[in-house]
């Protein structure tokens, strides 16, 4: 009779003072969508690393992590709320809001550009001017090509001169790998590793923002009509920047979290070599002791800047671009 009088007791408890706090979070969990920039590869271990250690569960969120195709198709999707949340560049971001597409950066964890030419090393190419009478791959529109229009003009090399030849963005590798062009435009981070992998040959790059091109790069967007809901906005920005934190403690961990979650991404050690890559990209000198994705107007300066002058887009004040109210929540 004891026992029964207790379990009564705390079914009592239960309906005056409410659910337990772990069964109220139960309760609240929001069911969310990240798209992803590309493919899963090395610089999303953090999100799969995430995910499995719990960070987006204590916050309420259910998070599904889906795979993209490319930053301009990740932004226009955020545009037409296709998903909660996307993974894009900065760059690409931009432009497309300038062209009317109405979302807002709220993270950027990839701060220092990737943006890279890349070949095979037994190509005459050391920097841009090298490109003069080459081919070079690219996926048109997309954040590198955007920003090649810049490199070309800041380094002052002949854009009649560079044959420009377009693929999808799987088929821009392959046609460097193939020998049906010179070069591609890619993240060092991710395709050299990739194309020394499957061809056993040595790949090279140049890094735009080692010739005059530096713009921050990946983060976390929103359409605009969610800006409103601060609470979960503030959870999945929270649990974020968390997750790339703890994933850049613990590299070889959260590259085994994304393989696993992500079969296809290759290798563990070659996803490995991409975050490690990536870990050294994640701020400036003007967010260095930040949290990881805090932004900083400066690096927004810089980025509009190169859009204007070499990209003729006409750009707005930086706070139209991005916010970071929800790195300051209670």
């Amino acid at each position: 009779m004891k026992r029964v009088a207790a379990v009564l007791a705390s079914v009592a408890a239960l309906l005056l003072f409410g659910l337990p706090p772990a069964a109220e979070a139960q309760k609240k969990m929001d069911k969310v969508t990240l798209r992803l920039n590309w493919y899963a590869y090395g610089e999303h271990a953090p999100f799969a690393y995430g995910l499995k250690k719990g960070f987006y569960e204590a916050e309420g969120i259910d998070l599904q992590i889906l795979e993209g195709s490319g930053s301009g198709p990740v932004v226009q999707a955020i545009g037409a709320a296709t998903d909660r949340f996307g993974y894009a560049d900065a760059y690409a971001m931009a432009g497309l809001l300038a062209k009317g597409v109405p979302v807002k950066m709220i993270a950027t964890f990839v701060q220092t550009s990737p943006l890279s030419i890349i070949y095979f090393a037994d190509k005459p190419i050391k920097g841009p001017k090298d490109l003069e009478g080459k081919k070079v791959s690219f996926t048109a529109g997309d954040s590198i090509h955007q920003a090649f229009q810049a490199l070309l003009k800041v380094n002052n090399v002949d854009k009649s001169k560079v044959q420009e030849v377009y693929f999808d963005p799987r088929g821009k590798m392959t046609a460097v790998m193939a020998g049906q062009v010179d070069a591609m435009g890619g993240y060092y981070t991710t395709q050299a590793g990739q194309i020394e992998a499957q061809t056993k040959k040595k790949a090279a790059y140049f890094r735009y923002v080692d010739f005059g091109v530096n713009a921050l790069s990946q983060g976390l967007l929103v359409n605009a009509k969610y800006l409103g809901e601060k609470d979960l906005n503030c959870r999945m920005v929270r649990a974020s920047s968390k997750a790339w934190t703890e994933a850049a403690r613990s590299p070889e961990e959260a590259a085994k979290i994304l393989v696993e979650m992500f079969p296809k991404a290759g290798a563990v050690e070659l996803n490995l070599a991409q975050w490690k890559d990536t870990v050294q990209l994640m701020y400036t000198a003007n967010t260095r002791g930040k949290a990881a994705g805090w932004m900083a107007k400066e690096d927004w300066d810089t980025l509009l800047s190169l859009q204007k002058t070499y990209g003729n887009i006409e750009t707005k004040a930086p706070a139209d671009y991005y916010t970071n109210e929800f790195f300051d929540c209670k």
